[in-house]
């Protein structure tokens, strides 16, 4: 049964054993199939559709060429799309499933926390982060593409991307290169004043695979866990609100496993 505003995602073998019979009524759509679903995911959450793509992603995980995609969604009106997954589908590769990232969530001890981190408990913070759509702009590479710079002179790559080397002092500028994505934690320390939902923040230095530091916080993994040269990985996160704009930035988190093939 799908309440308004919510979505589900059917993977079925074929249409000819798996009829589905759908009924729409005053309480929502419900759908019924004559064979046991392969995949069945509901998000009921959210009324929006901006996680549509990320079902259809986890489907497309899940299946094998030939299988057919049923994507339905009900609020004003009613939608469904039926898609078949092609021969291509066999070659995709990708470096870190929808489901294994999931699977490497940490689950929240207690409520209190869960509160804090959504902000339902208000609490006094020791100053304001600001932010503007300018310094965001002029930092757009540096900051969403993670660019820094390798001097021409000596070949140290470095993050930021200065205008003289700090190994060479090279003085005429630096070329724009971009930075891995992986590396091992050079060093660390636990902040115990940082205002953070889940004390302390861990900082540290990530020495990138093919050169440059950077220094970022930790994430998804217990103070406790963390250990001079254990292998990073650099993931998207947000960081802090600051002027009406979300501002996001890197961290690192324990590496995951090796590419596989879907």
């Amino acid at each position: 049964m799908l309440r308004q505003g919510r979505q589900a995602l059917a993977l079925l073998p074929d249409l000819s054993t798996a009829k589905p019979y759908i009924s729409i009524s005053g309480h929502g759509l419900a759908i019924w199939f004559t064979t046991p679903l392969l995949f069945f995911l509901l998000w009921p959450r959210e009324r929006t559709a901006i996680y549509r793509p990320l079902l259809l992603t986890a489907a497309l995980e899940q299946a094998k060429p030939g299988d057919l995609i049923l994507m339905v969604s009900y609020g004003d009106g009613a939608d469904a799309v039926l898609l078949r997954a092609t021969e291509r589908l066999a070659q995709y590769r990708t470096a870190l499933s929808l489901f294994a990232q999931i699977e490497r969530k940490r689950l929240l001890p207690s409520y209190g926390k869960y509160a804090r981190f959504r902000r339902l408990i208000k609490t006094d913070t020791g100053s304001d982060e600001l932010s503007t759509p300018v310094v965001l702009f002029r930092d757009r590479r540096t900051v969403l593409s993670l660019h820094g710079g390798k001097c021409p002179s000596c070949g140290t790559v470095q993050f930021p991307r200065h205008v003289v080397c700090i190994e060479c002092g090279h003085r005429d500028g630096l070329d724009e290169v971009k930075l891995a994505r992986r590396g091992t934690l050079f060093t660390f320390t636990n902040d115990y004043i940082h205002d953070s939902p889940d004390a302390p923040t861990t900082h540290g230095v990530v020495e990138l695979d093919g050169g440059a530091r950077v220094y970022v916080q930790l994430t998804d993994v217990d103070a406790d866990q963390v250990e001079v040269d254990m292998p990073v990985e650099l993931t998207f996160r947000k960081y802090h609100e600051g002027s009406g704009i979300q501002n996001y930035f890197w961290k690192a988190r324990p590496a995951a496993g090796e590419t596989t093939t879907l």
